[in-house]
């Protein structure tokens, strides 16, 4: 389903992992990819800043649920309103610290980018409250191999974790 605030959402009895970045980045992509299914069950957009709600996906197999996967609204959209933006950062920020099923976060990056500060904030938010966080660097596929060992090299010190997975949805 899709909320507009944290407080609609249901409570789920899966574990729920929550994919966030700048607008654009891809995290529509990322889910599509990991649920393997021909369809795109989030709706994939060239033009930042769409996704505006909070997106849950429930993730099943042949034996029932396992968790469900939370598409967060894309952060640091220039073209979009000051409000707009604020209001998108109170909602994410809401979420973030008040989920109790929420057990990891996975903060996209552009492997292209330096990171910016936004995605520092994000990464030092979700070190406060205690969530599990995976880094991925996407987007892999816009660079030849060994220039993406080098940018995921210098994400990595950048933003000061143990390790950054790339990924191209190609």
């Amino acid at each position: 389903g899709s909320y507009k605030s944290y407080k609609q959402i249901p409570i789920y009895p899966n574990p729920e992992i929550a994919f966030l970045g700048r607008s654009n980045v891809g995290k529509s992509s990322l889910l599509n990819c990991l649920t393997g299914l021909n369809k795109n069950i989030a709706v994939e957009s060239k033009t930042p800043g769409r996704t505006q709600c909070i997106n849950m996906f429930n993730c099943r197999d042949k034996q029932g649920d396992i968790c469900t996967f939370v598409d967060l609204p894309g952060y640091g959209y220039a073209k979009m309103s000051k409000t707009l933006q604020e209001e998108v950062a109170t909602f994410i920020l809401e979420f973030l610290q008040h989920r109790s099923s929420l057990r990891m976060a996975v903060l996209l990056v552009d492997i292209r980018r330096e990171p910016q500060e936004s995605d520092m904030q994000a990464l030092r938010l979700l070190d406060d409250i205690g969530i599990a966080v995976e880094v991925v660097a996407t987007k892999a596929d816009k660079m030849k191999p060994d220039e993406a060992v080098r940018a995921v090299n210098a994400l990595r010190t950048a933003l000061q974790v143990p390790r950054i997975l790339p990924f191209s949805a190609v």
